[in-house]
């Protein structure tokens, strides 16, 4: 009797962690065959990308398991029963990389590594996944549109706070509103790709790293945030900067820059000891709020036994100079 599994997913796009599952199931299972049948409907995560039709996903898979013999493409309407007596349901292995990650990587237009020739040259093509569209110089509107499309539904609530929290502060504080509320807006918008896809990033904007970087790229996404924020949408060096430093903060911080890492700190939804006090600060003295920032996140981290940034530790001795 034939041994045949059966591998199902939306495949929205199908790419190569797709691919090696498919490989390492035929051999650990010994297939005979291997039936891939996506979804009907595919869920969208997210909703600023182009969609890609049953009929395009179908498209798809076929060229991606083009070379592999006895892999068979279902259309979803297709009935199974008759034709598979002994199936194997094939789990997908943990991918690592899922079709999120795949199209945020496209919107930042450094997603062909981990597709398969054919499927990348069709989604080029084809327009899909917003490959077709330019992200440059969006309106206030389209720019929170398309920034909650990229984010992980969990950071939009505190995203949407720091956009509020900074324009609030820049009126406050003498700081061009406008440029506040983008870099309050895209400060975190690469923070849903873990640490390798953060290295990802890097290397195929070119950007040569640190140690420090290379061995924490959980606090990359302040870099690979500035770097989208100038390529894919065209914003400004005063944005850029800005988030640049939101994370660790730098020496020489001008008011924009302290704004937003006193944004990102005490925003509403933030909770914890210590925040209630820099939010009282963040209104008198805004160095003192920051300072109060970098020094929580420094006594933090070393009863964690981590490393420290030498951006935070040179924005503290910064500000201790300014105190004497």
């Amino acid at each position: 009797m034939e041994h045949i599994g059966i591998y199902g997913g939306s495949f929205d796009p199908p790419h190569l962690g797709h691919l090696q599952v498919a490989l390492q199931a035929i051999r650990e299972r010994s297939l005979d065959k291997l039936l891939i049948i996506p979804s009907y409907a595919a869920p969208k995560e997210l909703s600023l990308a182009d969609a890609a039709t049953l009929e395009q996903r179908l498209d798809m898979l076929r060229l991606c398991f083009s070379q592999i013999p006895n892999v068979e493409i279902i259309s979803p309407d297709e009935h199974l029963e008759s034709t598979c007596p002994d199936d194997q349901r094939i789990e997908e292995i943990a991918p690592v990389l899922t079709r999120a990650d795949i199209r945020r990587l496209l919107a930042f237009r450094c997603g062909d590594d981990f597709l398969p020739e054919g499927v990348s040259r069709y989604i080029q093509m084809n327009n899909l996944y917003g490959t077709g569209k330019s992200l440059r110089h969006l309106p206030m509107d389209k720019l929170e549109q398309a920034v909650i499309s990229l984010l992980k539904p969990n950071r939009v609530a505190h995203v949407l706070g720091c956009r509020d929290t900074a324009v609030e502060l820049a009126r406050i504080w003498g700081v061009d509103e406008t440029d506040a509320a983008r870099a309050g807006l895209l400060h975190d918008i690469t923070k849903a790709l873990d640490g390798p896809l953060q290295l990802t990033l890097c290397r195929a904007y070119g950007i040569i790293l640190d140690n420090f970087s290379k061995q924490n790229p959980k606090t990359l996404h302040a870099l690979t945030g500035s770097l989208v924020a100038r390529r894919i949408f065209g914003e400004n060096d005063a944005v850029v900067s800005a988030i640049a430093s939101h994370t660790t903060g730098k020496a020489d911080m001008n008011m924009l820059e302290k704004v937003i890492y006193v944004a990102d700190y005490m925003e509403p939804n933030r909770n914890f000891d210590g925040v209630d006090e820099l939010r009282k600060l963040a209104y008198s003295d805004i160095d003192q709020a920051l300072k109060l920032g970098l020094e929580m996140t420094l006594t933090m981290l070393w009863r964690q036994g981590r490393e420290i940034s030498p951006e935070s530790q040179q924005a503290l001795m910064w500000l201790q100079r300014k105190e004497e």
